[in-house]
């Protein structure tokens, strides 16, 4: 039974990992993450409709940042 707990254990463990890896991608890749969408959409509506617009207001209210990873 402990042979096969531990044998669960790592294969979750491994699941997991793999997982957290992809969000990561998601998130954070420096071409087509979120994070870099995001930015890129609120500099666009920031230079079409301007610094004190209702559009850009709307959208600078929503913040993106990075996690940094501790060590």
């Amino acid at each position: 039974n402990m042979k096969t707990a531990r044998s669960n254990a790592y294969t979750a463990k491994a699941i997991f990992d793999n997982a957290r890896i992809e969000r990561n991608k998601i998130l954070y890749d420096l071409s087509t993450g979120i994070l870099t969408l995001a930015r890129l959409v609120k500099a666009f509506i920031k230079g079409k409709y301007g610094i004190n617009s209702p559009e850009f207001k709307l959208v600078s209210a929503i913040k993106f940042v990075r996690i940094v990873k501790r060590t």
